[in-house]
């Protein structure tokens, strides 16, 4: 259960729909009260025999254990969907990412029987389709390049200092530290 049901919100609504209202406070006061059933999963573990020793009607009974069993249901269905799509389907995906549609499958077929019936117009149109996707690119430049990039930065930029520079650096921020905490 994604939210814990209370059991007396559950008697409460059963008589409700059972048109026994008026019995579901000393029910209520019995299971909850005297017997701690506070949580409706609580009442998975109480036979129907000793709810009926308490008093608890027949048909009250009948309808607690059918909503437990459609609880369970949904909880089992719930379960098995998650299953299936955060880890069946993904794995499926994955598998049928590498098998070729049927369009490229079909492209494919064709532009190889082209090649075996007629070599030099699969050659032109290969050559085009080559030529076009090049000049595609080449539109699809860089707004910055990298020699633009690098021509901001200095050689000092990527360079270590020496040890004993490195050692200042550091008893100056421990100093500093120092300072801050006392």
């Amino acid at each position: 259960m994604p939210k814990q049901l209370l059991t007396k919100e559950l008697i409460r609504d059963l008589c409700r729909d059972l048109q026994k209202e008026f019995s579901a406070p000393t029910l209520i006061k019995k299971l909850v009260g005297e017997n701690w059933l506070q949580q409706v999963s609580d009442l998975r573990y109480v036979p129907s025999t000793r709810l009926e020793s308490w008093g608890v009607p027949l048909k009250l009974i009948d309808e607690i254990y059918d909503f437990l069993q459609e609880n369970d249901a949904d909880e089992a269905t719930h379960g098995t969907s998650s299953y299936i799509n955060y880890t069946l389907r993904p794995a499926l995906q994955s598998y049928t990412s590498f098998v070729p549609s049927p369009a490229a499958t079909f492209a494919k077929l064709r532009d190889q029987a082209m090649k075996n019936q007629k070599p030099e117009e699969w050659a032109r149109l290969k050559i085009q389709r080559a030529a076009r996707a090049w000049l595609e690119r080449r539109k699809r430049k860089p707004i910055v390049t990298e020699e633009e990039v690098l021509a901001h930065f200095e050689d000092a930029d990527f360079s270590t200092p020496d040890p004993k520079k490195q050692q200042e650096i550091r008893e100056k921020r421990a100093k500093e530290a120092i300072l801050k905490g006392v």
